[in-house]
């Protein structure tokens, strides 16, 4: 009898054992297939086209680079252009430094017959305005000279006082005609854009409107806040194929801003020279709503 119990004890033994030895196995088969949840949290957010990874248009845009300095100062540096556009051109100076370089209207500096191409190498001899260049002359390294400004800043595209000259791809110089103004018009609409001293309009017909706002100090120190998407108006004129603003008017606010006078000479560019203004901006009658 004795010897009955011990066999059945030993085959309880024998059979919980076994029980134990599946449990294990299938316990550690369901272990393998899922994952703890902790090694998928751990890479949540680290790659590309994660959650929280910033939308494309945000994590492209970038401000214009600004230049080191103070406003106002002589500036020279000979770099590459790295990126260009109508109005100016982004240089890589040899010193590391990267700034936005201001050309002007692309009728007057494409005029010259000195091409740009972005890899190039250039020498830049300017000034420094609001985080930019305003470009007096880019040089090649040909020898080739582009002529923007004269020895006061002012931009030889806008006319000026007599005695001023324009110099062309070859170095020599011509006379700067005065501004000639055949009609001042209006533009009413949705602001586009504004960057680099350039404002682009979108009329209710579906026109764009670009023009340049002069010298960024001169329009900064009339304390006027644009932002993109205020209606706006600007008054100016036609010279060759591009638009030059006098007024820009914010319509919510009455707010404007001046620009020129109403022979169409910049109002920045100092006594003699159109600082004749006085902020009623009265344009005449040849002033047409679009």
């Amino acid at each position: 009898m004795f010897k009955k119990i011990i066999i059945a004890i030993l085959a309880l033994t024998v059979i919980g054992a076994a029980g134990a030895a599946i449990a294990y196995n299938s316990t550690s088969e369901n272990a393998a297939a899922s994952p703890a949840p902790i090694a998928v949290n751990a890479n949540a957010g680290q790659g590309k086209g994660s959650s929280s990874a910033q939308a494309p248009d945000t994590a492209q845009q970038t401000d214009l680079p600004a230049a080191e300095g103070m406003e106002g100062d002589p500036w020279e540096a000979t770099g590459e252009i790295v990126a260009l556009d109508d109005f100016g051109m982004e240089l890589s100076t040899a010193s590391g430094e990267r700034v936005y370089v201001e050309l002007g209207p692309p009728t007057y500096w494409q005029e010259q017959d000195v091409t740009l191409q972005v890899g190039q190498a250039v020498t830049v001899v300017g000034s420094i305005n609001e985080g930019m260049i305003h470009a007096a002359q880019v040089q090649l390294e040909s020898g080739e000279t582009l002529r923007l400004r004269n020895e006061s800043g002012q931009p030889m595209w806008s006319g000026g006082a007599s005695g001023e000259y324009a110099g062309t791809g070859d170095g020599t110089q011509q006379p700067e005609p005065q501004v000639q103004v055949d009609e001042w018009l209006t533009y009413q609409g949705t602001l586009m854009s504004y960057q680099g001293g350039m404002m682009t309009l979108g009329t209710d017909d579906g026109q764009l409107i670009a023009f340049q706002t002069g010298r960024p100090g001169f329009f900064a120190s009339q304390d006027v806040t644009f932002q993109v998407g205020d209606e706006i108006s600007v008054t100016g004129f036609y010279q060759n194929d591009q638009f030059m603003a006098g007024e820009v008017v914010k319509i919510a606010t009455g707010e404007r801003v001046m620009l020129r006078d109403p022979n169409g000479r910049p109002l920045w560019a100092g006594p003699g020279n159109g600082n004749g203004g006085n902020g009623n901006g009265a344009h005449g009658a040849g002033t047409q709503q679009p």
